[in-house]
Formats: structure tokens, C-alpha cells, sequence
């Protein structure tokens, strides 16, 4: 008894263009399953594996050679100290007060730098100033204005921050709900039912 295939659409028929669309990106997942199967096939070359497992080797006897010599003792204090370094300049340099910062001569004083007395030592200080609109202040200055940007869509609260006064049924009432999408193409093998 012969089987024929099934075919099951869910939703709407796709149009012809659609449909051929959809047969396109069929041609090109075969196409990179070819090209996929080409390097697994090619992945078990004997002289390949060899190399693989020689570098696999050379690579454990220099971890093996870089502790003897001290080296890999070595990079893990650099780096502890380098860690300390950063909180420190953290530490110090946010303790400075502003007027002791002036402007940088090669940034054209786009930084701020503070030096020791001799000029040796110094440290470089980039700003990025970000602004957000306090709403409450906005709200009690201009509630016009408020209410226009609100009609516009142009503020919104984080949700996370509405949650603390407000249960989740008030959130849903006047919240706006948007859906993104992901996709991932199935292709079904050619045997099934």
C-alpha cells in the first residue's frame, strides 16, 4: 500500500509569493545542511585529527612548562593586581574633589586630569552625562506639557517601578503590551506522514 504525505497548514494559505518565498529558504537550509555535512566530512580527515591532537598536546605541555617557570603564577598576581589597581584608582580618584580637576591639554579638555606636583602621576577623568526627565518635577512645572508628551506616547514608566505601587490589574488596565517575534525555520524531512 503506498503512503502519501500529509500536508497540514495551519492558519491562512500562503499566497504564490509567499509560497515560493518559503521554497527559497527551503533551497537555502539545504544548501548550508549540504555545506554543514561537507564539513563534518571533512572534519574526519586523519591527517586533520592528528594536528588537532598534536596542538591539543603542545598546548598542555606549554601550560605545563609556563607553571614550572612560574609564568602562570605570575599572570594571576598581575592580574590581582591589576584588579586592585582599578579599585583603587576608583577608590581615590572619586574621593577627589571637583575643583582639583582641570582640563586635559591633548584632549582640548574634553577629559579632566588631576596630577601629582611633579606631573608624574596622573589621572585622566571622562564624563558621559545621561538625562532623564524626573516626571513628577516635569508634571508640576508644566502638567501641559506633561500631558501632551503622555498623549504622544513619549513617557513611560518601567513596569518594575510601577509594581511597587500598584497591583498587577491596575498595571494591566493602562499599560501598552508589545510583541516581538523570534523565528526559526522547520523544514520536515521528506518521509514523514
Amino acid at each position: 500500500m503506498e503512503q502519501t504525505a500529509i500536508h497540514i497548514t495551519p492558519g491562512v494559505m500562503p499566497t504564490p509569493e509567499e509560497d515560493e518565498r518559503l521554497t527559497k529558504l527551503l533551497e537555502l537550509q539545504n544548501t548550508i545542511d549540504e555545506i554543514k555535512r561537507g564539513i563534518e566530512e571533512l572534519q574526519n580527515d586523519e591527517s586533520l585529527n592528528k594536528l588537532i591532537k598534536a596542538a591539543t598536546k603542545k598546548a598542555t605541555e606549554i601550560d605545563k612548562k609556563k607553571s614550572e617557570l612560574g609564568i602562570t603564577e605570575l599572570e594571576e598576581e598581575k592580574n590581582e593586581l591589576i584588579s586592585k589597581l582599578n579599585k583603587e584608582l576608583i577608590e581615590f580618584a572619586s574621593s577627589v574633589d571637583d575643583a582639583k580637576w582641570g582640563p586635559n591639554q591633548f584632549t582640548k579638555g574634553k577629559k579632566k586630569e588631576f596630577s601629582s606636583t611633579t606631573g608624574q602621576v596622573s589621572i585622566l577623568r571622562s564624563s558621559r552625562t545621561m538625562r532623564t526627565i524626573n516626571v513628577k518635577k516635569l508634571l508640576d512645572t508644566n502638567p501641559i506639557k506633561t500631558q501632551q508628551l503622555a498623549e504622544e506616547g513619549l513617557l513611560s514608566l518601567p513596569i518594575k517601578n510601577a509594581e511597587i505601587k500598584m497591583s498587577k490589574e491596575e498595571i494591566d488596565d493602562v499599560a501598552e503590551k508589545k510583541t516581538t517575534h523570534t523565528y526559526e525555520l522547520h523544514i520536515k524531512s521528506n518521509n514523514a506522514l
